[in-house]
């Protein structure tokens, strides 16, 4: 799953150069792991310290697959992690918003989209303080073009959008609030299991649901300007 979880352009860099250091000097999947092995031992040590009974290695076990599951959208699972202790379930849930790395098989937004945009916040905070500062947003040592941190921030504001909409929409059918974020998290991000009503599946909703969320992973699937370009009719002229 992590293997899955990282550009395959750099899959096949480190395979022609035989030399495992790209993996070491991309930010994107730098972050990626990181990210990973923090929620990973923080998951274990809550599983553990939380049950007595259970020892370290067990809690690891869980902690580590269904973190990776999580992030990387794959949806396999060993344990529901919805009925997990303190604040375990919307931590894990929230790594699918990230996904894994661009390029890569997971779905979610991409966490090189996220790693721009704290880098961004990063400046932004510096020239607040150092108004004629003049220090571009770096990505493995290239400055990000303006045009790229706009699409990024476009994205993301539709994105957040869209997760509202549908959200709505399904409470507006009968869905609780639980249900219906962990729903729309599962189908936008493409990951499988969510929170609530599904956090096994969802054969128990109803038809509307179904039909929803069927338009929520299409949308996942193709990030979403996909899809709007598609309705636009300057598209289909031209």
């Amino acid at each position: 799953m992590i293997l899955g979880g990282i550009n395959f352009g750099l899959h096949f860099q480190v395979w022609r150069l035989l030399d495992l250091s790209p993996y070491l000097r991309n930010d994107e999947t730098r972050w990626f792991l990181v990210i990973l092995a923090l929620v990973s031992a923080f998951a274990t040590a809550v599983l553990a310290l939380t049950d007595p009974a259970q020892d370290w290695i067990h809690a690891m076990r869980r902690a580590v697959f269904t973190v990776t599951s999580v992030m990387t959208t794959t949806g396999y699972g060993i344990d529901n992690f919805s009925t997990w202790p303190l604040a375990l379930p919307p931590l894990i849930l929230f790594l699918s918003f990230t996904g894994a790395c661009a390029g890569s098989t997971s779905g979610g937004m991409k966490l090189v989209r996220f790693v721009v945009l704290a880098r961004q916040a990063g400046v932004h905070v510096l020239r607040l303080s150092h108004p004629t500062l003049v220090r571009p947003v770096k990505l493995d040592g290239n400055a990000v073009p303006d045009s790229v941190i706009e699409a990024i921030w476009g994205f993301f504001a539709v994105y957040v959008f869209t997760f509202a909409v549908l959200m709505l929409a399904l409470m507006m059918v009968g869905m609780d609030h639980i249900s219906a974020f962990g729903a729309v998290a599962a189908c936008l991000n493409n990951l499988g299991p969510g929170l609530g009503a599904v956090a096994g599946n969802f054969a128990n909703q109803s038809e509307t649901v179904l039909y929803l969320m069927s338009f929520a992973m299409l949308l996942g699937r193709l990030e979403i300007f996909t899809f709007l370009v598609l309705l636009s009719p300057s598209f289909w002229r031209g």
